[in-house]
C-alpha cells in the first residue's frame, strides 16, 4: 500500500545467493530483492495499510493524517475493498534481471507475432544517495538500449538484450505497444526492479551469441544525436518497421517509398499509425500536399476498444492543407496547422504554398499542446482547462467519449483521398 501515490501496489521478489544464483528458504544465504508494479489506482485516500479479509476480498484502509501523509487531492480517510470478478488481466507477472538483460513473464500471451520489437521496450536505471535529512535524490539516470527481444515458444516471456546492468541501481521497465492476444492492453505499463545484486542464470529460448542478430528486426528506429528517433529515413525498410495501416498489420501499399520520400499516391491507402505507442514527445517531420489537398496528423491515437473505428474519433489533428484551394480553407479553424476544429492557425499563416515542403512540429507535454508550423509556434492549448472545455463543447467532438482522452498513444498520418508527401520523422519522448 501507499499513502502518497495512493492504491496498491502488486511485488515480485526474489532471493539471490553470493554468487548471483537464485536461492530459497529463510536459511539461504543471499539478499532479496525484487520488482513493484502498480496494481490499481483509483481509491478515495492514500492507503496505510492492506488486509485480506475471510471472504477472500482485499481491504484497504485509508490513512488519517495531514501533510505528506495521505494522496493530494483525496480524502483523508477512508475504508474500501476490491473483489476479484473472475477476469486475469494481460500484465507483466515477474521481471527477472540477468548479466546480459531482462526477462519479463507476462501473465497472458502475447499476440501472435507480437513482442520481438526492440522498440516495444524501454529501459533505463538511476541509483539514490542516501542524505541525513529524507530520502535522496534519483542519480545518475541512464537510458539501457535494447538492442534485440527474444519471445519465448508460449509467448508468456520475453528476454531483452542489453548492455550496462549496474548492481545497486533500480531498473525502470516501460512497454511502449505492448499487446496481448486478442489486442489486448496490459493492464500496467510499467515495472521498477531494484537491482542490489546481478543474478548469474540464463533462459532456454534465447539463442546464443552467434546466432542473436538473425532474430532482430530489419532497420528500426536509431537515435540520432539530438536524442529524436528516427521514424522514417528515407527507405522502404524504415517506413515498414516503424509503420503500419491501421488496425492492420503492415504498410498499405498505397503509401509508398520513392526518393526518400513517404507518400500517399493512389487510393485505398487508409491511415497510418506508427507501431510504437507514445505519451509525451517532440515530433518532428516535413510535409507537402498536392493543390486543393487535405490531410492531417493525429496523436495519441487508440485501435483498441469501443469508439476507435477512425484514426480521429480518439486522436486531436494538426491539419494538413493546402490553404489557398483546398475546400476546407474557410476558416482559421480548419487551415494547415490548427488543431483541428478547437484551436485556429493565424489568419497570417507561415505556411507554404501547395507542392512545396513544410515543416512541422507537435510538442505534448501532460495535457499541454504546441503546434508550431515552419518554425513559428501558431497553437498554445491545455486540454482540460476552462477555454479547451468551451472550445470543445462547441465542436463536433463533444459527443465524441474518447476524443483526446487518452494519456498515450500511436501517431497517426491520414488519407484524406489527396496526394500528400512526409520526410525526415523523428520524434523524442518527453521524459517527466
Amino acid at each position: 500500500s501507499d499513502v502518497t501515490h495512493g492504491g496498491v501496489k502488486r511485488v515480485f521478489v526474489e532471493k539471490i545467493g553470493p554468487e548471483g544464483s537464485v536461492v530459497s528458504g529463510a536459511d539461504a544465504e543471499g539478499d532479496y530483492q525484487g520488482c513493484v508494479f502498480r496494481f490499481t489506482q483509483g481509491l478515495e485516500a492514500g492507503v496505510n495499510r492492506i488486509a485480506f479479509g475471510p471472504d477472500g476480498d482485499l481491504y484497504t484502509g485509508g490513512i488519517g493524517s495531514a501533510g505528506d501523509w495521505g494522496q493530494p487531492g483525496k480524502q483523508r480517510f477512508g475504508l474500501q475493498k476490491l473483489s476479484f470478478n473472475g477476469n486475469l488481466p494481460f500484465e507483466m507477472l515477474a521481471v527477472r534481471p540477468n548479466t546480459g538483460g531482462v526477462e519479463i513473464e507476462f501473465t497472458k500471451p502475447l499476440a501472435e507475432g507480437a513482442g520481438a520489437d526492440p522498440l516495444n521496450y524501454r529501459l533505463k536505471h538511476w541509483y539514490y544517495q542516501p542524505t541525513s535529512t529524507y530520502g535522496g535524490p534519483k542519480l545518475g539516470e541512464e537510458i539501457l538500449s535494447v538492442s534485440a527481444a527474444h519471445v519465448s515458444p508460449d509467448r508468456k516471456r520475453v528476454f531483452l538484450e542489453t548492455d550496462g546492468l549496474k548492481a545497486g541501481h533500480v531498473v525502470h521497465v516501460h512497454l511502449r505497444g505492448v499487446r496481448g492476444e486478442g489486442d489486448e492492453q496490459p493492464w500496467s505499463t510499467e515495472a521498477w526492479y531494484t537491482l542490489n545484486r546481478i543474478p548469474s542464470r540464463t533462459f532456454d529460448y534465447v539463442p546464443q551469441a552467434q546466432g542473436r542478430a538473425a532474430t532482430q528486426p530489419a532497420a528500426r528506429v536509431a537515435p540520432d544525436e539530438e536524442g529524436f528517433d528516427i521514424l522514417f529515413d528515407g527507405t522502404p525498410d524504415s517506413a515498414r518497421g516503424n509503420w503500419r495501416g491501421f488496425k492492420k498489420p503492415d504498410l498499405p501499399e498505397a503509401w509508398q517509398v520513392k526518393d526518400g520520400v513517404l507518400a500517399l499516391k493512389g487510393q485505398g491507402g487508409g491511415d497510418i499509425i506508427t507501431r510504437q505507442s507514445f505519451e509525451d514527445f517532440d515530433l518532428r517531420l516535413e510535409w507537402k500536399i498536392e493543390p486543393g489537398g487535405n490531410s492531417g496528423i493525429m496523436y495519441r491515437v487508440s485501435e483498441t476498444g469501443e469508439g476507435t473505428n477512425a484514426t480521429y474519433l480518439t486522436g486531436p489533428e494538426y491539419q494538413l492543407l493546402d490553404d489557398k484551394d483546398a475546400a476546407d480553407n474557410k476558416t482559421t479553424m480548419t487551415r494547415a496547422g490548427s488543431l483541428y476544429g478547437i484551436y485556429p492557425a493565424p489568419e497570417a499563416s507561415p505556411v507554404k504554398p501547395a507542392g512545396e515542403w513544410n515543416e512541422a512540429r507537435i510538442v505534448i507535454r501532460g495535457n499541454h499542446i504546441e503546434h508550431w508550423l515552419n518554425g513559428q509556434k501558431i497553437v498554445d492549448a491545455e486540454m482540460g482547462s476552462e477555454d479547451w472545455n468551451q472550445r470543445l463543447a462547441a465542436s463536433k467532438f463533444a459527443t465524441w467519449p474518447r476524443f483526446a482522452k487518452e494519456p498515450e498513444g500511436h501517431i497517426a498520418l491520414q488519407d484524406h483521398g489527396n496526394e500528400v508527401s512526409f520526410r525526415n520523422i523523428r520524434i523524442k519522448r518527453l521524459e517527466e
